[in-house]
């Protein structure tokens, strides 16, 4: 381990309040971007600036490595979410553990040739994780996603086809694009092992074909759908027409000449206009009578709902799939104007009644029929829900109370008369999809009028304060939303727009974005751990379920220095604005879990019971104690490891404790092992195997959980190398199981290899195996005595 990196994660917190201490150089003021920016805005700011600055472009000038140095840093921080919200908090402070990102930088050919390849592709939406988990996941919208590394050159020799398919499928397909050197937690949550992987959603396939533009579209239109109808005369004669939709009809005399559209692009359009428009076509030269009828005027005519068929239609001036598309909506009708009566008549309705749909409202200024047309998509993809419009202009009263200083602002208006803000990208596909994912959800948005009944409610309440322009913000939201959806029942979910609601936060005690805190009966819990839905539902629980046990005075004489000789005792003492101590905490409630049973895992919060601390001698926070079994309670070890993760805190806990798992040599393992009636879960490792030292306090967890009814040991094959040959050992760790001897007959040496090293996975199998064992044996004991 670097000695440095060592020294920077010993640094614990002084016992006085910590003086955040900021950078000389302002991160967002070196790349000459906002604290709003988002992640693509990013890459372009440095970009531009490491073309300008970089090293090889001034190899004059003695301070430029320096120089860029700090701006590559700055890059490398913004550019991560959970590092940017460190910086926006702590300052460089917060970055301790982080001091080597950005050490290193690329040659000035790479930013001009290999970065952020379609960063400058309108028709590409380059995705962030945020972006992935807001606009694809759980869409029901198909998207074409290309994962590539600007260090791939198969990825540099598709780019030029896939711009052109993004500008054929513009407003068909959406077409994505994932730097996975940039979002490598995105690719690997994803699966992605190599570049580029071109993947189609929601169905997930990965395309395997050629990668050539046309079989590329082919593929790609493969998993969508439209419906046109084809007049002929005959057809024609007996039609009996939707009149609930308009109908846009595509004339065509000859198609070679090429003043028509074709049959694919006829397609293309019904796909753009899925829902909105009933599209048709005809061919007038194959059914003249069609057209003698229609008199059309010129190749595309579009007709307004109850108009088809008459000689009403509106021209269409252009073959630009794009251009008809825009010129439609432009004739479509605009969401419905909801007045100040309506709108206090419907949120009395969603708060009475619960078979009243959502509605979704997009609040001007004024109403300006010529801008937004492609919200007029939302009726169409929002059957299931009531869509409509509000000028603000008309009643600022009815704005100001729900404070909409911001517009066009859309809010999603739930039962029992809650709402929420939406704050992605203003497109129809992705509202829709929030409406679709949110309407039914608990979270809401809070006002100072929730306040402080929120915070002293008997239902839990979690709180997310946050700010519509911190990127990390964006990040949780979504995560936050999913929790809210699993635990409807057990907690209450809200956020506060801290720039709406700035007051409320300083009275809350926000200093930085996001900050979410739960309030269980008035008690404050600020969350600390990643940005994801899984760690806030283990927060939550841990919070309302705790095994770690909050030490005071007398229970720290009570259970610690009278301990039983036996118990094992693991201790955290800490202050709550300690940095490390807030990233500890997590780990430590973790911590508690894999434990329980094993040792004791509790903590002293010294701003509260600082006697304690100081008659203990503790001046520092975080300061980890143990204090182990077969000795008194006045003697402990202090953790001096470094890394204060679950896994390096519990193998440190597990190396102060009788091991379960037995070290078996070649000679055992043949003779005894496998002759042993007993089951035996057999651990075969290298010491010099990082995965191995990784997992062996998983293996010893295992042990313990299963102590009784399986023997556990280990086996190095580096001493025991023909062993493990014999049984077939290809990589390490490998887990193998042999049930145990009958009539004490040696069991096959190859066993039954695990192949899942996840700790719950390991001990239910073995559990099966075990009841399958015994139902195996009842039902031979059953045959035997039928027998007999």
């Amino acid at each position: 381990m670097n000695a440095m990196r060592v020294i920077y994660l010993l640094i614990s917190c002084s016992i006085f309040l910590p003086t955040l201490i900021y950078s000389t150089e302002d991160f967002y003021q070196l790349l000459g971007i906002t604290k709003s920016a988002t992640q693509r805005d990013i890459r372009r700011a440095f970009k531009r600036i490491a073309l300008e600055k970089h090293p090889d472009k001034r190899t004059g000038d003695p301070n430029a490595h320096a120089e860029f140095l700090q701006i590559n840093r700055a890059y490398e921080i913004l550019r991560d979410d959970e590092l940017r919200k460190k910086y926006d908090t702590y300052g460089e402070e917060g970055l301790k553990d982080d001091f080597n990102r950005g050490n290193q930088y690329q040659s000035w050919n790479f930013y001009q040739h290999n970065f952020g390849i379609y960063d400058e592709d309108p028709e590409i939406i380059t995705l962030s994780r945020t972006d992935f988990l807001q606009s694809v996941d759980g869409s029901q919208d198909v998207w074409f996603i290309n994962y590539y590394s600007p260090q791939c050159s198969h990825c540099h020799e598709l780019a030029p086809a896939w711009r052109e398919i993004s500008k054929i499928l513009e407003g068909v397909i959406r077409i994505g694009a994932v730097n996975c050197q940039d979002e490598w937690m995105m690719c690997n949550e994803q699966g992605i092992r190599a570049y580029p992987t071109l993947r189609i959603y929601p169905k997930r396939d990965i395309y395997q074909g050629p990668r050539e533009k046309s079989a590329l579209i082919r593929y790609a239109m493969s998993f969508v759908s439209a419906h046109v109808v084809k007049f002929d005369d005959r057809m024609f004669k007996t039609l009996k027409a939707d009149t609930n939709k308009p109908w846009l009809v595509s004339f065509c005399r000859d198609i070679d000449e090429g003043d028509c559209l074709d049959d694919d692009q006829v397609f293309k359009l019904a796909v753009m206009l899925n829902n909105l428009v009933q599209v048709a076509s005809v061919n007038c030269h194959a059914d003249p009578h069609v057209c003698e009828q229609l008199k059309p005027q010129s190749t595309i005519l579009f007709y307004p709902t109850k108009d088809f068929p008459s000689n009403n239609g509106y021209s269409i001036a252009s073959l630009n799939l794009k251009d008809i598309v825009s010129q439609i909506l432009a004739l479509l009708p605009n969401l419905s104007l909801i007045t100040k009566d309506r709108f206090r008549e419907l949120i009395k309705h969603l708060k009475e009644s619960a078979d009243t749909k959502p509605w979704l409202i997009q609040f001007v200024d004024e109403i300006n029929n010529d801008k937004d047309h492609e919200l007029k998509k939302l009726p169409s993809m929002l059957n299931d829900y009531n869509v409509g419009r509000f000028d603000c202009s008309s009643s600022a009263d009815t704005c100001t109370k729900l404070y909409i200083f911001k517009k066009p602002a859309f809010i999603l208006f739930k039962q029992g008369g809650h709402y929420e803000f939406y704050y992605g990208r203003h497109t129809s596909n992705d509202i829709a999809g929030f409406v679709r994912d949110n309407a039914f959800s608990p979270l809401r948005a809070l006002t100072p009028s929730d306040f402080p009944s929120v915070t002293t409610d008997s239902k839990p309440f979690i709180i997310d304060f946050f700010s519509p322009f911190c990127p990390p913000c964006m990040h949780l939201l979504p995560e936050f939303r999913k929790a809210s959806k699993r635990l409807t029942d057990k907690v209450s979910f809200g956020t506060v727009d801290c720039t709406i609601h700035q007051p409320l936060c300083q009275q809350s005690g926000i200093n930085s974005y996001p900050t979410t805190i739960l309030y269980n009966q008035s008690v404050q819990h600020n969350f600390h751990g990643q940005h994801q839905e899984q760690a806030i539902i283990n927060f939550i629980d841990d919070i309302l379920h705790p095994t770690v046990i909050s030490l005071d005075s007398d229970l720290y004489t009570k259970l610690v220095e009278n301990k039983n000789s036996n118990d094992m005792w693991l201790i955290d003492f800490f202050m709550p604005w300690c940095f490390p101590c807030q990233q500890l905490s997590g780990e430590w409630r973790t911590l508690s879990k894999l434990l329980k049973g094993i040792a004791h895992v509790a903590q002293v919060d010294c701003t509260v019971q600082s006697q304690l601390c100081q008659k203990q001698g503790v001046y520092s926070y975080p300061t980890i104690r143990l204090y182990p079994p077969n000795a008194d309670g006045h003697t402990y070890i202090v953790y001096n490891n470094g890394w204060r993760d679950v896994n390096s805190l519990r193998s440190w806990a597990f190396q102060n404790l009788p091991s379960k798992v037995v070290e078996v040599d070649g000679k055992n393992f043949s003779t005894n092992i496998l002759r042993d009636s007993k089951p035996w879960l057999i651990d075969f490792y290298a010491p010099w195997c990082g995965h191995c030292h990784q997992f062996s306090p998983i293996f010893e967890g295992v042990a313990r959980r299963l102590d009784g009814k399986v023997n556990l040991g280990k086996i190095n094959c580096d001493n025991h190398r023909q062993i493990c040959e014999r049984v077939s050992i290809h990589a390490y760790p490998t887990i193998k199981y042999y049930k145990g001897s009958i009539d004490f007959k040696r069991q096959e040496f190859l066993g039954d290899e695990i192949g899942n090293l996840d700790e719950d996975f390991i001990v239910n199998y073995i559990n099966d195996q075990l009841q399958q064992q015994q139902q195996q044996q009842q039902a031979s004991n059953v045959h035997h005595t039928t027998e007999l």
